[in-house]
């Protein structure tokens, strides 16, 4: 997906092994739930306003552009914004074709920002295989080390004192399945 009104704005998704992940603006995992569900919107949004010319449209002129590829096909969609008596339509074409079609505004809404939208809001990727968590403040840790599979050992250490003792293995599951859950409310950059 590429926006030209001003500035570019590149989006651009790839699927590997069942998995969506950003390539750009940048290099991130995608939620792969939302990319499909928006993907299903896009692909099933209405048309209206079928018209066979192609004079309204000149392919160099357009605010949005949106290419998918895949199953050995390609298919490169232009839009813009038209101005008709006080009110607004999009319209689109099919490179290639030569009928312009129109959509609801609210299509516009539908691409804008997929960058943020699309992006996995999870803060940690924790995996079941690790061997330490560490959280560290400016004068002391909290380490919680794998010593031997379902055997953990807590060391906390500041600036005067160091405490090592075994861990509740159930109690330290719910704490990693909390943190596997925090989430990201908003990015405050694309660029990370």
């Amino acid at each position: 997906f590429r926006t030209d009104r001003n500035q570019t704005n590149k989006t651009t998704l790839e699927k590997s092994n069942q998995q969506w992940f950003f390539t750009e603006p940048f290099e991130e995992n995608a939620d792969s739930e939302k990319v499909m569900l928006t993907l299903n919107n896009l692909l099933s949004t209405r048309l209206s306003n079928l018209k066979p010319e192609k004079k309204d449209f000149i392919e160099d002129d357009w605010d949005a552009k949106i290419k998918i590829s895949g199953y050995n096909q390609e298919n490169e969609i232009y839009f813009k914004t038209k101005q008709n008596n006080e009110q607004q339509s999009i319209v689109g074409i099919r490179k290639n074709e030569a009928t312009i079609f129109e959509l609801n505004r609210d299509f516009w809404e539908e691409i804008n920002n997929w960058a943020s939208k699309l992006r996995n809001r999870n803060l940690f990727y924790i995996s079941e295989k690790i061997d330490f968590f560490k959280i560290s403040k400016r004068d002391s840790y909290t380490l919680f080390q794998k010593i031997e599979e379902e055997n953990w050992h807590l060391i906390e250490e500041n600036s005067t004192n160091k405490l090592k003792t075994e861990v509740d293995i159930s109690e330290f599951n719910n704490l990693i399945n909390e943190f596997s859950f925090i989430e990201v409310d908003k990015f405050l950059s694309n660029n990370p």
